[in-house]
């Protein structure tokens, strides 16, 4: 039985971090919890356009 645990904030943001120390650019915009989308619960109304204007990665 594997108990891994998810690091994935971390992850992100030491991603972050990095780029954001190379270039001096950067922003992270979260829309939902990740769960919230997967579970199907999320009822916002982020736009494509929306999320565009924040970046194409993600």
């Amino acid at each position: 039985m594997s108990t891994q645990t998810c690091h994935c904030a971390e992850h992100v943001a030491a991603a972050y971090l990095k780029h954001h120390q190379q270039t001096g650019e950067g922003e992270i915009y979260q829309t939902s919890l990740m769960s919230a989308l997967i579970d199907g619960v999320y009822e916002g109304e982020t736009t494509m356009a929306d999320l565009l204007e924040h970046g194409d990665f993600g």
